[in-house]
């Protein structure tokens, strides 16, 4: 899914994505990947993310060299809602 950058609000403020829709298997591991085209240090995007694992099965894993490697933090959890029929 592509998101123009005028789309992007400029405060603090939740963004919505139609992911087309899938089949889940509940206890299988399933990623989203973020990535933009550009940017700097102070020019970025920045995501929302809950300490103190509040999903027991959910981590935050972060790429500073455009996803060759991940680190993984299984104390945090990037936060998003839902919606479902």
């Amino acid at each position: 899914v592509s998101v123009p950058v005028g789309d992007i609000p400029t405060s603090p403020d939740w963004v919505s994505f139609d992911i087309p829709d899938i089949s889940v298997t509940p206890g299988s591991t399933y990623y989203m990947v973020m990535h933009t085209s550009g940017g700097s240090y102070s020019q970025c995007y920045k995501l929302g993310f809950a300490g103190g694992d509040p999903y027991a099965d959910g981590s935050l894993r972060y790429s500073n060299n455009a996803g060759s490697s991940w680190t993984e933090y299984t104390v945090y959890d990037f936060t998003f809602k839902t919606y479902g029929i």
